[in-house]
């Protein structure tokens, strides 16, 4: 079983079934043989190159192999496959695609300082049989792999140079080619995004201070109050301005004994705590009621009219 880049193929990629059967059968392969699934490159021009696989066999060669699934075929230069439901799909040439992802795979590795083998682009068709006498004009018969029979054994056909080459300083150049980052910088990169969030919620934070209701959008579900309410800070509003249940403040100012009507709401009153003995008694004022406002409303002044008429 060869060496797997990545090990298995990743569920979130959207792989086809032909890559599925040509990744499995791939498995044949001996156990030298290195196999990179997807591997992306970027060619000189800035246009994004993707070959489906990149085989390195030691003693016999390297192959940049591209699938198509479905049963394909070419007319006046236009390829066309069709797929199981009987629908025609225009694609492009299998066989021009990984010929230029061959080239910016090339033009990559040399690039580092590593010396790049001779290579095949090769082109499988599981799902396709060829007529005998296919012959295309930009490459070679044995470069066209149909079926799925034996398919193994006609890669290594197919790729064979008879170069050695060293797979492990390949894999380490096409799979290790960006720099890992130490521990320390790996702290580091999470303190400065942290920093970074903490400046972004900022003007949230501060239009906390002056609201108790705030509407986040523009994320996914259930996220604006999982990063807003943490850092919610405590309301610097006095005591005195929080509302409270019960009859308006000007109707509290006019309570100076008695009880109110039963029946209506701030009925019950606090009780009157004894006083110390030899001490005078304390006057108990609300910190509200020096600044009460006036009340406004028909209904707020039919609730007070009771203090009036006392």
């Amino acid at each position: 079983m060869p060496r797997n880049y990545p090990v298995e193929p990743d569920a979130a990629e959207r792989r086809s079934h032909a890559e599925r059967v040509v990744w499995a059968a791939l498995q044949e392969l001996p156990d030298e043989a290195v196999v990179i699934s997807q591997f992306r490159v970027v060619d000189d021009r800035g246009v994004l190159r993707e070959a489906d696989f990149v085989v390195l066999i030691p003693d016999v060669g390297v192959g940049v192999v591209e699938v198509k699934g479905g049963l394909v075929w070419a007319v006046d230069g236009e390829w066309i496959s069709r797929d199981s439901r009987g629908r025609d799909h225009s694609i492009k040439d299998p066989m021009f695609q990984a010929q230029k992802a061959g080239f910016a795979i090339r033009d990559f590795v040399t690039g580092q300082g590593v010396a790049w083998p001779s290579w095949v682009p090769v082109v499988i068709l599981p799902d396709t049989r060829l007529r005998a006498d296919f012959a295309p004009p930009d490459s070679k018969r044995g470069d066209w792999i149909d079926g799925r029979a034996h398919l193994a054994a006609r890669l290594s056909a197919a790729v064979h140079t008879g170069e050695d080459l060293d797979a492990d300083e390949l894999v380490a150049v096409m799979e290790r080619r960006l720099p890992r980052p130490s521990p320390r910088q790996k702290a580091e990169l999470a303190a400065r995004r942290a920093d970074t969030i903490t400046r972004d919620q900022y003007p949230i934070l501060r239009a906390l201070r002056s609201t108790n209701r705030i509407l986040v959008t523009g994320g996914p579900a259930r996220t604006g109050g999982r990063h807003a309410a943490p850092h919610r800070e405590p309301s610097r509003r006095p005591h005195h301005h929080r509302p409270r249940p019960g009859l308006p403040h000007a109707c509290r100012r006019g309570l100076r004994g008695g009880q109110p009507p039963a029946g209506r709401r701030g009925a019950r009153r606090r009780p009157e705590v004894p006083d110390a003995p030899g001490r005078a008694p304390r006057r108990r004022r609300s910190p509200r009621a020096r600044r009460a406002p006036r009340p406004r409303g028909r209904r707020a002044r039919r609730r007070c009219a009771w203090t009036r008429a006392g």
